[in-house]
């Protein structure tokens, strides 16, 4: 599908849309900030960015959530 049609469908829309290609563009990592080449929502530059950034947010909750008096509010 090249050019949409006049009046489309929002299953055409979508169908054309998808058809696309993706632009690439220059992203930084946001975990160790190596500069690379991605397309749509990538936001690490590789699998071990990623869980690292994962294990790192886990772990951020777990001590938040430890910090936090259990007993407070509670009477």
């Amino acid at each position: 599908m090249d050019k949409l049609p006049e009046n489309p469908t929002p299953s055409e829309v979508a169908r054309w849309l998808a058809s696309r290609p993706r632009r690439d563009k220059i992203v930084t990592c946001a975990w160790c900030g190596k500069t690379f080449t991605g397309k749509g929502r990538r936001l690490y530059c590789s699998r071990s960015c990623q869980e690292k950034a994962r294990r790192a947010r886990v772990k951020r909750r777990a001590e938040s959530s430890t910090d936090a008096d259990p007993t407070e509010g509670k009477e």
